[in-house]
């Protein structure tokens, strides 16, 4: 990993803050869809399943946060995250999305599986969205609460 991030150093020979941001962020997005993915859709959802993808980001914080050794000036590089990440999506997981997946489609039921009534389906992208609201931002309050 370093030698690919060597041809993007700066004249001084660090990598400027704001590359490596947006590398982290990168590798975060497809690794938590990977993490999302093998938790299953057969039913292993909800704070079981938050859990084990929660895991996965958390030790990539963590890796990340610690990278050649500088943690120890960042905030939130601590053992304490793997912890307040793991169980903040665990959390999150509480309360279930799958209801908006139907709405999506833009079907509403009443009474599974008769019952339905048509919605416009941004409703449930919107719905998707707050849900995504509170799973991380229980996670977010988790990490706050165990920074140094």
């Amino acid at each position: 990993m370093q030698q690919a991030l060597s041809s993007k150093q700066s004249s001084s020979g660090e990598i400027p803050a704001a590359r490596y941001d947006l590398f982290v962020a990168i590798i975060m997005g497809p690794m938590g869809a990977f993490f999302w993915a093998i938790r299953g859709t057969s039913g292993y959802g909800g704070s079981s399943g938050g859990a084990l993808a929660g895991m996965g980001w958390a030790v990539l914080w963590y890796g990340f946060a610690n990278l050649e050794g500088q943690g120890h000036g960042r905030l939130y590089a601590s053992p304490r995250m793997l912890a307040a990440i793991t169980f903040g999506i665990a959390f999150g997981g509480l309360s279930g999305y799958g209801v908006y997946i139907a709405w999506l489609q833009g079907r509403f039921y009443l009474e599974y599986p008769e019952g339905v009534r048509a919605i416009a389906p941004w409703t449930g992208y919107a719905m998707l969205f707050v849900c995504g609201l509170h799973w991380g931002g229980v996670t977010g309050a988790f990490m706050a609460w165990c920074a140094p």
